[in-house]
């Protein structure tokens, strides 16, 4: 089993409600290629390094995370 919920259209990937911290290593490596819509709604984001690596990303939705400025 994968660790995001693919949906019909291969470039559209799910991680959301897992309360991460960072999307996982594993998953970027599957994905970060093809992946142009990801979906990160209700985790616990802290680290985003790992988002410079899906160069087709096209809609990013990050709803619910707690994401803050300073």
């Amino acid at each position: 089993m994968m660790v995001g919920e693919e949906d019909q259209n291969e470039g559209q990937q799910s991680l959301g409600f897992r309360d991460l911290e960072r999307v996982p290593n594993d998953f970027v490596a599957q994905h970060a290629a093809t992946c142009k819509e990801l979906d990160l709604t209700e985790n616990c984001l802290t680290d985003f390094g790992n988002l410079a690596r899906f160069r087709v990303l096209e809609m990013l939705v990050l709803d619910k995370n707690g994401i803050t400025v300073r």
